[in-house]
């Protein structure tokens, strides 16, 4: 391939000397000087005695890369001066008035970006990006006080306001106003299934005015921050990104079009209404950015990748307009609200309220015992009466031993009780004493 594109011979045409003036051509320094090429390019003109004016473009163009390849800058030129090469071509267009006009309109189409024609009912597939922004607790604080207000006006009684603080004050943490670096929530991750035979999708990096471009750049670090997208380079699925009112969209339409989707029935409001029917009270509850507080299978993520500026990024959240997105809340929320037991079928009263209460206060009186450690010396304390006997084994660091009781840092590991029935009812005391020593040993050994 050398030889019949770079020497334009046979393998057996190219001669020793050749081959070592090729290889050298590595070891010059990636040093170009752009005065010459940009003096050349400068006199390029289309040829007007050609009659078709495709043939024209062809010749200038062919007549630019003649250039840059004598120059030996056709690569740098094309990766890094596209502009000046643009403009160039525009230059050597011939006549001023048609010049001028040419270049009016490529000024303009760089500033007013790519416009595009989208159906009513693709609108959906067009997922406009979320607000992300670091966690302010006083904002949340602020918007948690006012929430019993709000309620305090509608009618809520004084008891069941003062509750509500409590709640909220007490929960403060697990409330959010904007998205940051939080994990997303502990369900399975959505896996979207490919239809057979399904090759990637490729789309090209697209082109916008220059504030746009900086809106997008800061909006993509701070995803890349908080972790809701990461960089892939190796991705073979690419959907552009659009802009909407100054907030990142994403263009979904492509993948949409090759996966298998999620079989989930959507609410029937009119059927819903009449379940409720003779309900009193009545709540709504809002997530916020559902979507992306769910996790995207590993699996899944590439065929999502977006293109922008910084490279290629792939998203580690579900995220709206994506296939089976709208889908996947309700199942989720669906899934884990069936732990919960149906209180409108069991009734919840004071009675199974204290109760809850009782069981919260004995688990807090509960010692909590501590793992077994091999390298920790054991203790084991016992005593017995007439009718019970127990034993505790507890673990304390190696050399604690001769230390004042006091300072040793004992941990429990072990408990262990019975009764005295029977025969050994009959025992002297020394003897059950003496079972209590030997009966843990036994056991716990």
């Amino acid at each position: 391939m050398i030889c019949l594109y770079e020497f334009k011979k046979s393998l057996n045409m190219v001669t020793e000397d050749e081959w070592v003036a090729y290889v050298k051509v590595a070891l010059r320094p990636d040093h170009h000087d752009y005065t010459a090429v940009d003096e050349a390019i400068a006199k390029l003109r289309v040829d007007t005695s050609l009659p078709v004016a495709g043939s024209r473009m062809g010749k200038l163009r062919a007549d630019m890369h003649e250039l840059l390849d004598e120059n030996n800058v056709e690569a740098a030129m094309l990766e890094k001066k596209q502009k000046k090469l643009v403009v160039g071509l525009v230059n050597g267009l011939g006549r001023d008035g048609f010049r001028q006009a040419a270049a009016l309109s490529l000024a303009a189409t760089a500033l007013r970006g790519e416009p595009e024609i989208v159906e009513e009912d693709e609108l959906n597939q067009m997922a406009t990006s979320l607000e992300v922004k670091k966690h302010n607790k006083e904002e949340v604080v602020a918007a948690l006080r006012a929430a019993p207000d709000k309620a305090l006006a509608n009618g809520m009684t004084s008891h069941l306001y003062d509750r509500l603080r409590w709640i909220l004050e007490r929960y403060v943490d697990s409330f959010r106003v904007a998205l940051d670096d939080d994990p997303p929530v502990k369900v399975p991750p959505l896996r979207v299934r490919l239809k057979p035979n399904t090759r990637p999708v490729k789309a090209k990096l697209r082109r916008y005015p220059p504030w746009y471009e900086v809106l997008l750049e800061d909006h993509v670090q701070q995803l890349l921050e908080t972790g809701l997208v990461k960089i892939n380079p190796y991705s073979r699925w690419v959907v552009p990104k659009k802009i909407t009112e100054l907030r990142m969209t994403v263009d979904h339409r492509a993948a949409n079009a090759l996966t298998d989707p999620l079989v989930w029935p959507l609410p029937d409001l009119e059927s819903d209404l009449s379940k409720v029917e003779g309900s009193e009270i009545y709540f709504d509850a809002d997530v916020l950015y559902c979507f992306y507080q769910l996790p995207l299978h590993s699996m899944s993520q590439d065929m999502f990748t977006i293109v922008t500026k910084l490279g290629m990024v792939t998203p580690t959240r579900v995220s709206m307009g994506a296939r089976d997105s709208l889908d996947a809340p309700e199942h989720t929320t669906l899934h884990g609200l069936d732990i919960f037991v149906q209180l409108a079928t069991v009734g919840w009263t004071a009675k199974p309220d204290a109760a809850v209460q009782h069981i919260k206060q004995a688990l807090l009186d509960m010692i909590p015992l501590a793992h077994s450690r091999l390298e920790d010396d054991a203790v084991l304390y016992t005593d017995a009466s007439l009718d019970h006997w127990g034993a505790a084994v507890l673990q304390l660091p190696q050399g604690q031993l001769d230390h004042p009781l006091s300072e040793q840092e004992l941990r429990p590991v072990a408990f262990i009780c019975g009764s005295v029935k029977g025969a050994s009812s009959r025992w002297a005391i020394i003897e059950k004493e003496a079972f209590a020593i030997v009966e843990p040993c036994k056991r716990l050994s």
